[in-house]
């Protein structure tokens, strides 16, 4: 995984440092819907123990940050292990909602050793993880091991077996996705009969990862869905976000850029849109800058076809707030996504989103009301989901307005009110 690193801290080794990031706080009435939802601290006395993904900070992190602040709110005390090396911005985030930080040198990465070398370093890691957190789990002596990834389940799974604790597993991606025949059996068995009896809830962050669950043949008597909180907001104005020229329409891309995101389809249709209309600019915002073939070779083709003037790859978005309030048009055309957090941001600005219909994707979008849910994965079905919208700017404004007034299903209060709801059960 790419890390983001602040400008004190040293990169591994090949590895380039990005722009600081901002501090991120919890998304507006999380803290005060947390302290209200079931009367006052409702979770006090109750210990509550971590590990938090430190590498980068971006959606689906900021979220947890959210659950973890809302929970911080309600009584709850919170301890977070973060990498020591590379989690200051997590630790800043994290501290900023109330929580107590513990830096350590982990790394809980799942790699396939290619050598008994590897393999010797992989375990010594895998122990040293093991290590750290029993140490925490003495000190603190937590109600509930909150489970971030699949990758910490796995790392942590020795210790959970043995400490036989209360484990909240809260799913980011969905089981069995992009796997192997064989890998995919294996990912049931291990489901079935190692991942959920090992937990007391499983929280799915959409129903598409709860159908995906499903799938697995496991039991989901113990799981729920509870959307992940709205994204994070930044609290320092930011000033590097690129010029965008006001008197223009601006169909904007945000999250990484990946063959799976649909970026290729995105780049294919704005080559054939940027022709109809001389008044659209596309922005496909996310980091190219190591170790991303696929993305150079994107940016090549657009500078060869002359067109890089309209469709642009400014890099990492450090402020993506910032950004979609001044764009038209939001993008989000990805194969599968397990819920879309950048959604909630679009629709926050005001701004309508056109998606692929996989995923979670058509649980945030409602098609032609408060976006545009594209029914095929190709290039022609996201032109016609972006002329939908560039053809009458009153239907995108009427959707932008919708896209606002449908964040009520993601109220925070609500959001905070389930997850007491889980932990005081």
């Amino acid at each position: 995984m790419r890390p983001y690193l602040r400008a004190n801290e040293k990169p591994s080794p090949g590895r380039p440092s990005l722009p600081d990031q901002p501090v991120h706080a919890p998304a507006e009435g999380v803290l005060e819907a947390a302290s209200t939802a079931s009367g006052y601290a409702p979770l006090a006395g109750q210990r509550i123990l971590t590990v938090m993904p430190s590498i980068p900070l971006g959606g689906m992190e900021g979220a947890t940050v959210g659950v973890m602040g809302a929970l911080t709110a309600a009584g709850a005390t919170v301890t977070v292990i973060t990498h020591r090396e590379y989690g200051s911005a997590v630790r800043r985030a994290c501290e900023n909602v109330g929580c107590e930080c513990v830096a350590e040198s982990i790394d809980c990465t799942l790699r396939t050793p290619r050598n008994p070398h590897d393999l010797v370093l992989m375990v010594r890691r895998w122990f040293k993880f093991l290590y750290v957190v029993f140490r925490v789990y003495r000190r603190i002596a937590p109600d509930w091991l909150y489970i971030t990834n699949t990758s910490y389940f796995w790392h942590s799974w020795p210790l959970l077996w043995f400490l036989r604790k209360r484990v909240v597993f809260c799913l980011p991606v969905p089981p069995l996705s992009a796997q192997s025949s064989l890998r995919r059996v294996i990912t049931r068995l291990a489901w079935r009969y190692i991942v959920v009896p090992s937990c007391q809830a499983l929280v799915c962050n959409s129903h598409f990862t709860l159908r995906c669950l499903k799938r697995t043949g496991a039991s989901t008597a113990t799981a729920r869905v509870i959307h992940p909180f709205p994204l994070c907001r930044s609290r320092r104005n930011d000033d590097s976000s690129p010029e965008m020229n006001v008197d223009r329409r601006h169909v904007v891309f945000l999250g990484r850029i990946a063959a799976e995101k649909g970026v290729r389809e995105l780049v294919e249709a704005a080559m054939v849109l940027v022709s109809k209309y001389s008044d659209v600019d596309f922005w496909v915002f996310g980091d190219h800058s190591w170790n991303n073939p696929f993305a150079k070779g994107l940016i090549t083709r657009v500078e060869v076809a002359g067109m890089a003037n309209r469709i642009r790859f400014p890099g990492y978005a450090a402020c993506p707030e910032a950004l979609l309030s001044r764009a038209y048009l939001h993008v989000l055309f990805s194969y599968a996504e397990a819920f879309g957090l950048v959604v909630l941001e679009a629709k926050y600005a005001g701004v309508p989103s056109v998606v692929h219909d996989a995923g979670a994707l058509p649980e945030l979008v409602q098609d032609r009301v408060d976006g545009y849910v594209c029914g095929d994965l190709d290039v022609e079905s996201l032109c016609d989901g972006m002329r939908y919208f560039l053809d009458d700017r009153g239907k995108r404004d009427r959707a932008g307005q919708a896209a606002q007034a449908s964040l009520s299903r993601f109220a925070s209060q609500e959001l905070a009110s389930q997850w007491i709801e889980l932990l005081r059960g």
